[in-house]
């Protein structure tokens, strides 16, 4: 894998006009992966309705964890980009719904 994914993946974020996904990767060091996560299964049930301050203003923990997931469009839209640029690219699932959905994609691995 090439050590420039990480800041490929922060400039196509920027360009998708979504939150920076990945973090700048460490000079030597292997970028860090996507995190898709399900909401409804992995935001506890006392955290949903919370408040909090986010770049979209005051929400609810459960409205903030959707407007940082990717949706399948923004999924394909990398898929085709590391595809066309020969990037092999994967995501970290954090729960079973979102292995079924990354299977589609069928990237070399799952973290």
């Amino acid at each position: 894998m090439r050590a420039d994914v990480g800041a490929l993946a922060i400039q196509r974020c920027r360009v998708m006009q979504v939150p920076k996904c990945v973090q700048q990767p460490i000079e030597g060091a292997l970028p860090r992966p996507l995190i898709k996560r399900t909401p409804e299964l992995c935001v506890p049930k006392e955290m949903r309705e919370r408040y909090r301050e986010t770049p979209w203003g005051y929400i609810t923990y459960m409205e903030y964890r959707y407007k940082v997931e990717f949706s399948l469009e923004q999924y394909k839209e990398i898929d085709h980009y590391c595809r066309a640029q020969k990037i092999a690219w994967f995501v970290s699932p954090w729960d079973t719904e979102s292995v079924k959905f990354m299977e589609q994609f069928d990237t070399p691995c799952l973290k």
